[in-house]
């Protein structure tokens, strides 16, 4: 397996709005690829769009992170905190700003998401070409709640949403198979 095309400097700014964050939430990265081994290995669905064994898993680990998160920098819309990579695997606690959204965009092979503080709606969308995407469905999405998926291998088309932020600041945590920037947008 290659390294992710994503370049990190310990504790350096990669870009406008992504930070290398992997010293302090070290703990909850290992949390996360304990859980995605678990899924990996077990009888889980190839896609789960409620799954309240990880998340309490994972709520319960974010705790000891309170007071960390809101001292994680700030961008417009959103920042993308790096907590850890592990071959190709990579894990990222974002920070959204108030009423912020992303644009629809899809993720790699497998895609774990997760709210840990604030009020997100989620719309889901299919892929119909390479450049456009078919709504399908819509979830309001509290702290504790998450939603992962297992796609094609090599393709960056799973999971296609769009997220939009509440009236106040929020966090989610992700896991990815690769390098999420690869991640097709429509």
């Amino acid at each position: 397996m290659s390294e992710p095309s994503l370049t990190l400097r310990s504790g350096s700014m990669v870009d406008e709005r992504t930070y290398d964050a992997r010293e302090r939430f070290a703990a909850l990265f290992d949390v996360l690829v304990t859980l995605k081994d678990q899924c990996q290995a077990g009888d889980r669905a190839l896609h789960s769009e409620s799954d309240t064994e990880l998340a309490s898993v994972i709520q319960a680990s974010v705790g000891s992170y309170a007071g960390e998160l809101s001292a994680l920098p700030r961008h417009s819309h959103y920042s993308r905190h790096v907590i850890g990579i592990q071959g190709d695997w990579i894990g990222y606690i974002c920070r959204w700003e108030p009423n912020s959204a992303s644009c629809v965009h899809g993720h790699p092979s497998f895609a774990f998401y997760q709210v840990i503080q604030g009020a997100f709606a989620m719309d889901l969308y299919k892929a119909t070409s390479t450049t456009r995407a078919q709504w399908t469905s819509s979830r309001q999405m509290q702290a504790g709640d998450c939603i992962w998926q297992q796609g094609e291998v090599g393709c960056y088309d799973n999971l296609i949403h769009k997220v939009s932020n509440g009236n106040q600041d929020g966090y989610t945590v992700h896991l990815f198979s690769d390098d999420p920037s690869r991640g097709l947008h429509f």
